[in-house]
C-alpha cells in the first residue's frame, strides 16, 4: 500500500491486507474504503516518512471503518483507539487489525478497536478489562483506564465521516468534547468538498493542507479535485467543560 525511498534510494514497500465490501448500505458504510481515507493515508505515510511528529503519540480515529488508517499509523504511534459503531463494522475492523499485525510489525495491543457513538456523550465503559473480554456484547467497550488514555491523546483523525447535516453536527460535537478536555489535540480531517467553514467560526480553527505537495503512495485510486485535508485545532474558552 505504501512506498517510500530511503537515503540509499531503495524502495521500501508496505503491503496491507484489508477485508472490505465493494458496496454497502448506508448503515454499513464503514465496511468500505473511501477515497478520503486513501488521501489521508497518503498524508500520514508522508508525515511519518519525513518527520517524527507522530512517533510515540497516542491517537483516536473517529469513524475508522475498515481500520486502514489506524493500522498504518500503528507502525509509529504508541497507541491508537480505532473507533466506530455497530458490531459488524467493528468486527471487520478488528479482523483487519489482526491480519496485518505481523506484516507491519506492530503490537496488536497498541491498536484498540472501540465503540464510540457520536450521539452518546460518554463511551460505554466495561466493568473491567477481563469482564469486557468475556462478554461478547462488551468486547468493544472502554475500560476506565482507556478513557483516561484517550483523553491524553494528542492526535485525532477522521476521513469521509461527513455526508449528512445530522452526522456533521454529531461529529463536530464529539470532536469539541474530545478537544475541550485532557491534552491539547489536533484533528486531521479528510473529506470531499462540502463546505465546513461554519463549524470553524466559534470553537475551531481550520487550516487546509495542500495535498498537491503530498506524494501518492497508494496508486490504486484517483484523487480528483474534490478531496481536501484540514488540520483543525480547538479554540479554548473559559467555559470549556469535561468531555467524558
Amino acid at each position: 500500500a505504501g512506498r517510500r525511498r530511503n537515503h540509499n534510494k531503495r524502495c521500501l514497500n508496505y503491503r496491507v491486507t484489508i477485508q472490505h465490501n465493494i458496496t454497502s448500505s448506508l448503515p454499513l458504510v464503514g465496511l468500505q474504503v473511501w477515497k478520503a481515507a486513501l488521501v489521508l493515508v497518503d498524508f500520514v505515510l508522508h508525515k511519518s516518512f519525513m518527520s517524527s511528529d507522530f512517533v510515540d503519540m497516542i491517537a483516536v480515529e473517529l469513524g475508522a471503518g475498515t481500520g486502514l488508517l489506524g493500522i498504518l499509523l500503528a507502525r509509529v504511534l504508541r497507541a491508537i483507539f480505532v473507533t466506530d459503531t455497530g458490531t459488524e463494522v467493528l468486527d471487520n475492523c478488528a479482523i483487519n487489525v489482526q491480519i496485518n499485525a505481523s506484516a507491519l510489525k506492530y503490537c496488536e495491543s497498541s491498536v484498540l478497536v472501540r465503540e464510540l457513538d457520536w450521539r452518546v456523550i460518554a463511551p460505554k465503559i466495561g466493568a473491567s478489562d477481563v469482564e469486557a473480554q468475556q462478554r461478547n456484547s462488551s468486547k468493544y467497550s472502554w475500560s476506565a483506564s482507556e478513557v483516561d488514555e484517550a483523553e491524553g491523546a494528542s492526535l485525532l483523525f477522521a476521513a469521509d465521516v461527513i455526508y449528512s447535516d445530522e452526522l456533521t453536527d454529531a461529529f463536530f460535537n464529539i470532536v469539541e468534547k474530545l478537544m475541550s478536555h485532557g491534552s491539547e489535540k489536533v484533528l486531521y480531517l479528510a473529506f470531499g468538498k462540502r463546505g465546513l467553514m461554519a463549524h470553524f467560526n466559534l470553537v475551531f480553527v481550520g487550516e487546509r493542507i495542500n495535498i498537491d505537495q503530498i506524494p501518492q503512495y497508494i496508486k490504486e485510486y484517483e484523487r480528483g479535485k474534490d478531496l481536501e485535508i484540514w488540520k483543525i485545532c480547538y479554540r479554548k474558552t473559559p467555559h470549556s467543560k469535561s468531555v467524558l
